[in-house]
Protein backbone atom coordinates (compact mmCIF):
# COMPACT_ATOMS: atom_id res chain seq x y z
CA UNK A 1 0.00 0.00 0.00
CA UNK A 2 1.14 3.49 -0.84
CA UNK A 3 -0.77 6.41 0.57
CA UNK A 4 -0.14 10.12 0.02
CA UNK A 5 -0.91 12.98 2.35
CA UNK A 6 -4.37 14.49 1.66
CA UNK A 7 -4.54 16.31 -1.68
CA UNK A 8 -7.01 19.18 -2.09
CA UNK A 9 -9.15 18.84 -5.25
CA UNK A 10 -12.04 20.96 -3.89
CA UNK A 11 -11.46 23.67 -6.50
CA UNK A 12 -12.20 21.35 -9.44
CA UNK A 13 -14.92 19.12 -10.86
CA UNK A 14 -12.40 17.68 -13.35
CA UNK A 15 -9.66 15.12 -12.78
CA UNK A 16 -7.46 13.12 -15.13
CA UNK A 17 -5.87 9.86 -13.97
CA UNK A 18 -3.39 7.76 -15.94
CA UNK A 19 -1.93 4.51 -14.65
CA UNK A 20 -0.09 1.46 -15.89
CA UNK A 21 -0.56 -1.80 -14.09
CA UNK A 22 -0.18 -5.54 -14.45
CA UNK A 23 -3.02 -7.53 -12.99
CA UNK A 24 -2.27 -11.14 -12.18
CA UNK A 25 -5.71 -12.49 -11.28
CA UNK A 26 -9.43 -11.93 -11.84
CA UNK A 27 -10.54 -13.67 -8.63
CA UNK A 28 -11.13 -10.64 -6.40
CA UNK A 29 -11.72 -6.92 -6.68
CA UNK A 30 -8.39 -5.12 -6.46
CA UNK A 31 -7.94 -1.40 -5.91
CA UNK A 32 -5.36 0.19 -8.18
CA UNK A 33 -5.83 3.80 -7.05
CA UNK A 34 -8.41 5.68 -4.98
CA UNK A 35 -8.92 9.27 -3.88
CA UNK A 36 -10.27 8.64 -0.33
CA UNK A 37 -10.34 5.59 1.89
CA UNK A 38 -13.60 4.34 0.36
CA UNK A 39 -15.31 5.81 -2.72
CA UNK A 40 -19.01 6.40 -2.13
CA UNK A 41 -21.59 8.33 -0.15
CA UNK A 42 -19.44 8.49 2.99
CA UNK A 43 -16.69 10.26 1.00
CA UNK A 44 -18.31 12.61 -1.54
CA UNK A 45 -15.89 13.89 -4.18
CA UNK A 46 -13.98 10.62 -4.47
CA UNK A 47 -12.93 8.30 -7.32
CA UNK A 48 -11.27 4.92 -7.77
CA UNK A 49 -9.68 2.71 -10.44
CA UNK A 50 -10.17 -1.03 -9.99
CA UNK A 51 -8.84 -4.24 -11.46
CA UNK A 52 -11.28 -7.15 -11.59
CA UNK A 53 -14.26 -5.28 -10.09
CA UNK A 54 -16.75 -7.78 -8.67
CA UNK A 55 -14.19 -10.56 -9.37
CA UNK A 56 -14.73 -10.19 -13.13
CA UNK A 57 -12.25 -10.05 -16.03
CA UNK A 58 -12.44 -6.25 -16.24
CA UNK A 59 -10.81 -3.00 -15.25
CA UNK A 60 -12.97 -0.12 -14.14
CA UNK A 61 -13.37 3.37 -12.82
CA UNK A 62 -15.94 4.81 -10.45
CA UNK A 63 -16.58 8.28 -9.07
CA UNK A 64 -18.92 9.69 -6.46
CA UNK A 65 -19.76 13.35 -5.90
CA UNK A 66 -23.47 13.22 -5.02
CA UNK A 67 -24.14 10.01 -6.97
CA UNK A 68 -22.21 7.00 -8.28
CA UNK A 69 -20.95 6.72 -11.87
CA UNK A 70 -18.93 3.82 -13.25
CA UNK A 71 -17.36 2.43 -16.41
CA UNK A 72 -15.84 -1.05 -16.87
CA UNK A 73 -13.83 -2.54 -19.72
CA UNK A 74 -13.18 -6.23 -20.40
CA UNK A 75 -9.57 -7.29 -19.88
CA UNK A 76 -8.53 -10.71 -18.58
CA UNK A 77 -5.61 -11.47 -16.30
CA UNK A 78 -2.75 -11.78 -16.62
CA UNK A 79 -2.50 -8.47 -18.44
CA UNK A 80 -0.39 -5.33 -18.51
CA UNK A 81 -2.40 -2.25 -19.40
CA UNK A 82 -2.42 1.54 -19.52
CA UNK A 83 -5.67 3.01 -18.21
CA UNK A 84 -6.59 6.67 -18.47
CA UNK A 85 -9.75 8.24 -17.13
CA UNK A 86 -11.12 11.77 -17.29
CA UNK A 87 -13.74 12.60 -14.70
CA UNK A 88 -15.77 15.76 -15.38
CA UNK A 89 -18.71 16.33 -13.03
CA UNK A 90 -19.66 19.55 -14.84
CA UNK A 91 -20.99 17.51 -17.80
CA UNK A 92 -24.24 15.55 -18.20
CA UNK A 93 -24.06 11.91 -16.99
CA UNK A 94 -23.18 10.43 -20.41
CA UNK A 95 -19.99 12.55 -20.67
CA UNK A 96 -18.79 12.58 -17.06
CA UNK A 97 -16.31 9.75 -17.46
CA UNK A 98 -14.08 9.05 -20.46
CA UNK A 99 -11.97 5.94 -20.01
CA UNK A 100 -9.36 4.46 -22.30
CA UNK A 101 -7.52 1.17 -21.91
CA UNK A 102 -4.43 0.66 -24.09
CA UNK A 103 -5.41 3.69 -26.21
CA UNK A 104 -8.91 2.38 -26.95
CA UNK A 105 -12.01 4.18 -25.74
CA UNK A 106 -14.13 2.15 -23.34
CA UNK A 107 -17.71 1.78 -24.48
CA UNK A 108 -18.49 -1.28 -22.37
CA UNK A 109 -20.61 -1.48 -19.23
CA UNK A 110 -21.24 1.96 -17.79
CA UNK A 111 -23.86 3.88 -15.91
CA UNK A 112 -24.81 6.26 -13.18
CA UNK A 113 -24.48 9.98 -12.65
CA UNK A 114 -21.75 11.28 -10.33
CA UNK A 115 -23.79 14.40 -9.66
CA UNK A 116 -22.68 18.01 -9.59
CA UNK A 117 -19.96 19.48 -7.42
CA UNK A 118 -16.25 19.17 -6.90
CA UNK A 119 -13.83 16.49 -5.80
CA UNK A 120 -12.67 16.38 -2.19
CA UNK A 121 -9.56 16.56 -0.06
CA UNK A 122 -8.39 13.01 0.54
CA UNK A 123 -5.26 10.90 0.48
CA UNK A 124 -4.59 8.92 -2.69
CA UNK A 125 -4.33 5.22 -1.85
CA UNK A 126 -2.63 2.78 -4.22
CA UNK A 127 -2.65 -1.01 -4.10
CA UNK A 128 -5.49 -1.39 -1.60
CA UNK A 129 -8.14 0.68 0.12
CA UNK A 130 -6.93 3.10 2.76
CA UNK A 131 -9.52 1.59 5.09
CA UNK A 132 -8.16 -1.89 4.30
CA UNK A 133 -9.27 -4.60 1.89
CA UNK A 134 -9.46 -4.80 -1.91
CA UNK A 135 -5.77 -5.73 -2.21
CA UNK A 136 -4.60 -5.41 -5.82
CA UNK A 137 -3.08 -8.66 -7.14
CA UNK A 138 -0.43 -7.24 -9.42
CA UNK A 139 1.98 -4.37 -9.99
CA UNK A 140 1.46 -0.64 -10.41
CA UNK A 141 4.28 1.00 -12.31
CA UNK A 142 3.23 4.52 -13.31
CA UNK A 143 0.63 6.96 -11.94
CA UNK A 144 -0.37 10.45 -13.10
CA UNK A 145 -3.13 12.46 -11.41
CA UNK A 146 -4.03 15.94 -12.61
CA UNK A 147 -6.77 18.28 -11.35
CA UNK A 148 -8.00 19.37 -14.77
CA UNK A 149 -9.45 18.05 -18.03
CA UNK A 150 -6.71 17.24 -20.57
CA UNK A 151 -6.86 17.78 -24.31
CA UNK A 152 -6.67 14.79 -26.66
CA UNK A 153 -3.04 15.66 -27.45
CA UNK A 154 -2.18 15.82 -23.73
CA UNK A 155 -3.87 12.46 -23.07
CA UNK A 156 -1.94 10.87 -25.95
CA UNK A 157 1.32 12.30 -24.59
CA UNK A 158 0.67 11.03 -21.05
CA UNK A 159 -0.35 7.59 -22.30
CA UNK A 160 2.74 7.44 -24.52
CA UNK A 161 4.98 8.33 -21.58
CA UNK A 162 3.30 5.80 -19.27
CA UNK A 163 3.46 3.08 -21.91
CA UNK A 164 7.15 3.78 -22.61
CA UNK A 165 7.77 2.45 -19.08
CA UNK A 166 5.06 -0.25 -18.95
CA UNK A 167 5.24 -1.57 -22.55
CA UNK A 168 1.58 -2.63 -22.45
CA UNK A 169 1.12 -2.16 -26.21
Amino acid sequence: LLQTAPIDFTATSKIFVGVSARKLADTATGLVLELSTSTGATNPGSFALYASPNAAAQVGAIAYITGLGYKYAPISAPATYVQSVQFDASLPAAGQMDQRVNKSAVVALSGGDVGAGTFGTYAVCMGRRGAGGSLFAGYISQVTVCGKRLSAAEINAVEKLINSKARAY
